[in-house]
């Protein structure tokens, strides 16, 4: 999908999260995205075309799907021959091309980690993967609030500690 269109139906997602949490236009959206475990619009699309393609290579999708893609057999035994690799088609227009399932498909695929590649249960697939996808989007948002949280949590654990050596002073004296 071109880069324009990605962008337009982000800043609707945007709009849609801060109406639902009744948020200002003013405010960030990410930690709306975050709180109500919205993807950014590319993240789902490309969720979408892995769970497409996993359903294609364990046979649940359409014969006409699954027939749009090519597993790429390796000539010869390698460490990477476990994993499983599509067929990386070529197109020759660049604008529909590229949009096609037989294109995304191995793209998307391919790019994903070994242990989401090799699982075969479609449940669990869909959990991991969202997870995965989740993770790259909001990766730095999640560590900022990791941090922040880590923070409050020593924060408390020193006025603790701080109130009861008062304490025993006071009970001392």
């Amino acid at each position: 999908m071109p880069k324009n269109q990605y962008e337009q139906l982000q800043k609707l997602q945007s709009f849609a999260a801060k109406v639902i949490l009744r948020k200002t236009i003013y405010d960030h959206v990410t930690p709306c995205l975050f709180e109500l475990h919205w993807l950014l619009v590319r993240f789902r699309v490309d969720f979408k075309i892995a769970l497409l393609t996993f359903k294609c290579l364990n046979g649940l999708a359409t014969k006409y799907l699954i027939d749009l893609i090519e597993v790429h057999v390796l000539s010869r035994a390698l460490r990477s021959s476990s994993s499983i690799f599509l067929k990386q088609k070529t197109t020759k227009f660049k604008t529909l091309g590229d949009r096609s399932f037989s294109f995304s498909a191995p793209s998307v695929w391919n790019t994903l980690p070994f242990y989401l590649r090799s699982e075969t249960s479609v449940d669990i697939f869909k959990k991991n993967l969202i997870t995965y996808y989740f993770r790259q989007a909001f990766s730095f948002y999640v560590f900022q609030s990791n941090i922040f949280s880590s923070f409050i949590y020593v924060q408390n654990i020193y006025n603790s500690c701080i109130y009861f050596i008062c304490s025993y002073a006071i009970v001392s004296a």
